[in-house]
């Protein structure tokens, strides 16, 4: 089925082959809550077409802040940014507000994907205002979890775009040595 693909680095690739190879596997398991590959590779590609819609800056070139902690946003968003052909760069919620606002004005991202406790450290900074930023998903997940309101009005990305091998896929922040935030 896959193999006259042309060759995709896009690092959501293998798991949107695997989603449509092995739907019904568990992908994910969070607080004994299981997601299968059909419905983690449905959120994604939601996020995907959410991240494209409205967004003027080609693939390679689209920022996307994960600000959250071990959850379903932080996966899907991470999956979904991939897909979309956009850059991740996830930052740690536990960071010092400092750091936090020095980080996110140094990445400029074009859209933040976040969860209860990214929402939670960007009320606390008075960091509002950001342009796109896709809210948590909601209290009662399961392997049917919905999609929030905003990627319910967007149609699912089919397949993750095609990327090459020189194309950045995530950035890291760290401190260094100087204690200033580097990408």
């Amino acid at each position: 089925m896959f193999s006259s693909d042309p060759v995709n680095f896009n690092l959501a690739y293998p798991f949107y082959r695997h989603s449509v190879e092995y739907p019904l596997d568990a992908a994910l398991i969070l607080d004994g809550k299981s997601f299968t590959y059909s419905k983690l590779a449905s959120c994604a590609s939601r996020i995907a077409a959410w991240l494209n819609d409205g967004c003027n800056t080609r693939h390679g070139q689209r920022r996307v802040v994960i600000l959250a902690s071990r959850s379903l946003e932080t996966y899907a968003g991470i999956l979904g940014a991939c897909w979309a052909g956009a850059t991740y760069i996830p930052i740690n919620v536990k960071i010092p507000a400092a750091t936090l606002k020095c980080t996110l004005e140094c990445a400029d991202p074009d859209a933040l994907i976040i969860d209860k406790k990214g929402a939670k450290r960007l009320a606390e900074c008075g960091m509002s205002g950001y342009r796109r930023v896709l809210q948590p998903f909601g209290e009662s997940l399961s392997d049917d979890f919905h999609v929030n309101d905003e990627l319910a009005k967007v149609a699912p990305m089919q397949n993750p775009v095609a990327m090459s091998a020189d194309e950045v896929a995530y950035v890291i922040f760290t401190s260094g040595t100087t204690g200033i935030q580097r990408g």
